[in-house]
């Protein structure tokens, strides 16, 4: 039933082979579609469809979704097409779907809706697989906040302060960007074999609680310091060692993650916290590896006064990680660089100190972090920015870099340190979604430019069969008429000028004539036949001139590219939009402007040019209409001007105005794009201009602009060469 609805309004003779055209176009798309009826029932659907959800076509023609997928998704795909249905809004949502072995999937839907013209509506939805585009994102997310809070980390114990705002700003970093629900610091008392507790960030900030001092050997976290082992858990509620279960499950505490804070084989203390989702592998790498930078921070940090030890320790966790950490002189000269520099940059550290931080820039870049560098210098701090270094084999590096200043006893800067993370991997991931999504928009442009070019094509073939065939069909009849109509005239003079001479020699008829000439108003007739006979032949010819009309703008199936006469064309489109035209009782009539210049022959796709000037010609009339109804700047004389001429670089100028209410720069911009429109739902589809622009400028190399100003009207300026190449 649903496949003889949508193709009803298709030529009998060509039903069959549009419906196997389009079966076969939709089933060569790779994106999942399908079309709904009104009950929200499924009438057609492509190979990918059925590929796609794991039933074949047979099971699911006529069924809905709440047949194959749970309720709540059933009521979901429900509502949103519901939306559809009762707006008629193009509606694209992502929402989750779930195929016929039980995988979900995140899906991207785009739903329209379709009316056939005899009162039935359809929705055509097409579907987007974006599941491996969201791990994708998921997985860049989680490795931009593990990058942050490294980043974050490496801020927080290279800083000059005090042991438990270092430590905070670890626990805060946590939080922030690991998502956990709180996380602390305990340090080690060696004396008593006590774990005290330093700092705590998220949901729980006090650090006087139960937990402030915590036996080596005791709890989890005890037990975590004797062991000097991590203890991780993805099951709160399942592990022996959370002891409030009541706790946990009234806080929502999925996962927990401990290590010992340990240098050397030394322990410093635990690092521990609490989330409400899984923790992930990376992330719990990026725990360990925080583990020992932050036992280093707090070795640093107790042993200040041991500068050459504390300096050892140091420098051990530095040459240990993978980001790169240099310091620099005041005059921006290496001093320091670390092994990482080996596998970023692959340069031996000896072979960077005494060299510019700026050596290893692209020029665009060197002016740029000389600033930056005098502002650290000047004791500022720079963190999270971004930059780009050569390394060795000249490829191009993006680094994430921290810049803090570096002083004295006497707190005199005397350098800069800088902490790098090579990014150059994220990045390449961003640029890679970003061409991704710009080719996945280009396709689906390309894919509607297409749909509408199809559509039209055959749309405006079928109109040109039909106008030719109305032509032709009036045109015999009317030439009989029109041929007959001058015999006619000199038979009807004929017999005026015979009953003229009766009258003049037998003045008196019989009492019966006289009564008959009476009846019939002889002399009335006798005025009034000739110029019945001219209203006739008067309406004859207007009747050929738009049979001829008609069967120049019934050129639109032509395919071949002839010469044809432009003005020619803009006559016959506006012979068949004069009845908008005239005076239509409720607005004054619209006048047209004509000045067409001296333009050969053209050579051209006649029919779609025709089409260009229809659309053109009819949104202006729309636009003429729409200001004559607007009351607070009605048009007093509305006109459409025409104008043609021959530039000197043998392109074909036409410029059709109007002085109408004029076009908004924010509709102008998206004039062209195709399924646009400003019009009521039923009154446009968004595809006149956007067709015109292809033919315009596609199919016959030229142009096609619009200028207009609000309250004055609009201008569109179309340009084709004379002669094709």
């Amino acid at each position: 039933m649903s496949k003889d609805k949508i193709i009803n309004n298709l030529p009998a003779q060509s039903k069959k082979f549009c419906i196997k055209f389009l079966l076969q176009i939709v089933n060569a798309i790779s994106d999942p579609i399908f079309v709904k009826d009104r009950q929200h029932c499924w009438v057609l659907l492509n190979d990918a469809f059925c590929r796609f959800t794991g039933f074949s076509r047979e099971i699911l023609i006529g069924k809905s979704d709440y047949d194959f997928f749970p309720e709540a998704e059933a009521d979901v795909f429900w509502q949103k097409d519901e939306l559809v249905f009762t707006t008629g809004i193009t509606n694209e949502n992502e929402e989750i779907f779930t195929d016929a072995q039980g995988i979900k999937h995140i899906i991207v839907t785009k739903k329209c809706l379709f009316d056939d013209g005899v009162g039935n509506l359809f929705l055509v939805g097409t579907i987007q697989n974006i599941t491996e585009h969201k791990q994708a994102e998921r997985l860049l997310a989680e490795k931009v906040h593990i990058t942050a809070f490294h980043a974050d980390l490496n801020a927080a114990i290279t800083q000059n302060d005090n042991l438990q705002t270092v430590l905070k700003r670890c626990t805060d970093a946590m939080v922030k960007h690991l998502d956990a629900a709180f996380a602390r610091i305990w340090t080690l008392n060696n004396q008593e074999n006590v774990l005290e507790l330093q700092v705590s960030s998220g949901m729980y900030t006090h650090i006087n609680g139960p937990h402030r001092r915590v036996p080596v050997g005791m709890y989890k976290i005890g037990l975590i310091a004797e062991e000097q082992q991590p203890h991780l858990t993805n099951a709160v509620l399942e592990d022996p060692r959370v002891g409030d279960k009541e706790w946990a499950k009234r806080e929502g505490m999925v996962a927990f993650a401990g290590y010992p804070l340990m240098l050397n084989g030394e322990l410093f203390g635990v690092i521990a916290m609490f989330a409400r989702q899984p923790l992930s592998e990376s992330t719990l790498q990026i725990l360990a590896l925080a583990a020992n930078e932050i036992a280093l921070s707090i070795k640093r940090i107790q042993a200040e006064t041991d500068l050459k030890e504390s300096e050892r320790k140091y420098r051990d966790l530095v040459e240990s990680s993978q980001n790169l950490i240099c310091s620099i002189n005041t005059e921006g000269r290496f001093t320091f660089v670390n092994q990482a520099i080996r596998h970023i940059h692959g340069y031996e550290p000896e072979e960077m100190i005494g060299r510019l931080f700026t050596d290893f820039q692209p020029p665009e870049q060197i002016q740029k972090e000389q600033k930056n560098i005098q502002h650290v210098l000047a004791g500022e701090s720079l963190f999270q920015y971004e930059t780009v270094h050569f390394a060795k084999d000249h490829r191009r590096l993006n680094l994430l870099c921290n810049f803090i200043a570096q002083r004295d006893q006497a707190g005199n800067v005397i350098g800069a340190i800088c902490t790098a993370t090579d990014i150059t991997e994220r990045k390449q991931v961003e640029t890679q979604l970003k061409q991704q999504t710009k080719d996945l928009e280009q396709a689906l442009q390309k894919l509607q430019c297409t749909q509408i070019q199809l559509i039209q094509n055959e749309k405006m073939s079928s109109l040109g069969q039909l106008v030719a065939g109305v032509a032709h069909e009036i045109n015999n009849p009317i030439s009989f008429i029109y041929g007959n109509l001058t015999y006619a005239k000199e038979y009807i003079e004929d017999l005026l000028e015979l009953v003229q001479l009766y009258r003049q020699y037998y003045p008196d008829p019989a009492p019966k004539i006289q009564a008959e000439i009476k009846k019939v108003e002889l002399d009335f007739i006798m005025v009034d036949l000739p110029i019945l006979l001219k209203s006739m032949n008067t309406g004859a010819e207007r009747i050929r001139e738009i049979v001829l009309s008609l069967r120049n703008f019934s050129r639109m199936d032509e395919a071949e590219m002839k010469e044809v006469d432009i003005h020619e064309g803009i006559d016959s489109t506006l012979m068949i939009l004069d009845h908008r035209l005239k005076d239509q009782g409720d607005r004054i009539a619209i006048e047209i402007i004509k000045e067409y210049g001296n333009i050969p022959l053209v050579e051209c796709y006649a029919g779609q040019i025709n089409q260009v000037f229809m659309n053109i010609l009819a949104n202006a009339i729309d636009a003429l209409e729409e200001s004559l109804s607007d009351n607070k700047r009605p048009v007093k004389k509305p006109y459409i001007r025409i104008y043609t001429e021959l530039n000197p670089d043998k392109q074909v100028i036409i410029n059709i105005a109007d002085n109408g209410l004029g076009i908004p720069d924010i509709v102008k911009q998206r004039l062209f794009d195709p399924f646009f429109t400003t019009k009521p739902i039923g009154k446009g589809t968004g595809m006149g201009l956007s067709i015109s622009y292809q033919i315009i400028t596609e199919k016959h190399g030229g142009s096609l602009k619009c200028i207009s100003v609000p309250g004055i009207g609009a201008e569109f300026i179309i340009a084709i060469p004379l002669r094709q190449r």
